[in-house]
């Protein structure tokens, strides 16, 4: 479950990662920075800045909304991903201390 629930948040970043050229002019090269392919990381004017600092070009005024609710949209996505794939790995690891029967200190020592 949780390679299912990886393969899914690894889709919706990169199939975001590749719409970003789409906001670059066609005049300059379409590279990502290290911040730009981390998208999830940042908040609306903190991706707008990369964008501009990148493709030294801004997000159009009349699509900066488009853009902000598909940010924000695909972001929470990957947050209920995250959560769901905490979840099943607590479940896991539970699991498997339940199998090797592992004390309360010896869980300690192996999360630590």
């Amino acid at each position: 479950m949780c390679q299912e629930l990886s393969e899914q948040r690894y889709a919706i970043e990169n199939n975001f990662r590749r719409r970003l050229p789409d906001l670059c002019p066609p005049e300059r090269e379409a590279k990502l920075n290290n911040k730009l392919k981390s998208w999830w990381l940042l908040d609306f004017a903190s991706f707008q800045k990369q964008i501009k600092s990148q493709f030294k070009s801004s997000i159009p005024l009349a699509e900066r909304n488009d853009w902000q609710d598909y940010l924000e949209g695909e972001q929470a996505k990957i947050s209920i991903l995250n959560q769901q794939i905490t979840q099943h790995e607590a479940e896991l690891n539970h699991a498997v201390y339940g199998l090797f029967d592992l004390t309360p200190q010896e869980i300690t020592l192996v999360e630590a």
